[in-house]
């Protein structure tokens, strides 16, 4: 396990409450009803601002947050310190989830890098999710890959939620472990198994942002398509832009699943 990154300086500025930006304050709310006395590991914290904002906002809350980057590590310890949360919290330099102990953390989070690596990260642990009950993704690209890998293991996803911050559109869901003989998720009745660009549990509760995902990703596909006409990629193009087209069809009334 690496070791813990401690912040020994002092404070001289005035304690501060911490706002999040909206993708990971949604986050922060799916990781909302876990125990009083929980702890939670923040994978790869960057400076920390997830991990202290948690600490603010749950005062019996513990936060193991972990990093590759010594940099990185030494903002998020005197973050800590600055909003006056740095006795709940531990920093570790580590690489993804092998930072922690199986069953050390009721929950993790993994926010703000891809999608692709969130999967390598989680593909790599000992356990799924190192023994939390619960993990929290905030994908900055590469999300089909991450729901793929979750949808094929086993996950169970329990909230999806799609935000607008600063004009750009974030997908942000939760998901149980998979559960030994337990159910697996069942796509909705005709919703494309190729598709994991957007998810089939925010279909399912009519996220209201999800329509403008999805018009945005037809967008994005033909624009693609415009480019690689005859090429090696257009039929996966073709296949992306009939599932979302089949998506949104349904999600307007005019296709049925």
């Amino acid at each position: 396990m690496a070791s813990p990154f401690r912040y020994n300086g002092s404070m001289s500025e005035p304690l501060r409450r911490l706002n999040l930006r909206p993708r990971l304050a949604s986050a922060a709310a799916q990781l909302a009803l876990l125990p009083d006395t929980a702890c939670v590991a923040d994978i790869g914290c960057d400076h920390g601002r997830l991990c202290c904002a948690l600490l603010q906002q749950h005062a019996g809350w513990r936060c193991i947050a972990s990093d590759l980057s010594a940099p990185s590590l030494r903002k998020a310890a005197s973050l800590a310190a600055f909003v006056g949360v740095a006795e709940r919290a531990e920093f570790r330099l580590g690489d993804g989830l092998l930072s922690l102990c199986p069953g050390e953390a009721d929950a993790v989070a993994l926010c703000g890098m891809g999608g692709t690596l969130i999967a390598r990260l989680l593909e790599a642990a000992e356990t799924p999710l190192m023994g939390a009950s619960l993990g929290v993704f905030q994908p900055m690209r590469g999300v089909e890959d991450l729901r793929r890998y979750l949808f094929e293991k086993g996950y169970h996803i329990l909230e999806d939620r799609v935000v607008r911050d600063a004009g750009r559109l974030y997908q942000v869901f939760s998901a149980a472990p998979p559960q030994g003989g337990g159910e697996r998720d069942m796509l909705p009745p005709g919703f494309p198994p190729e598709c994991f660009r957007v998810g089939y549990r925010a279909f399912a509760s009519r996220e209201p942002l999800l329509y403008d995902l999805l018009i945005q990703e037809l967008s994005q596909a033909r624009q693609c398509l415009g480019a690689a006409r005859g090429k090696a990629g257009e039929r996966g193009l073709l296949l992306r832009e009939r599932a979302l087209l089949t998506i949104l069809k349904a999600w307007e009334g005019t296709g049925c699943f």
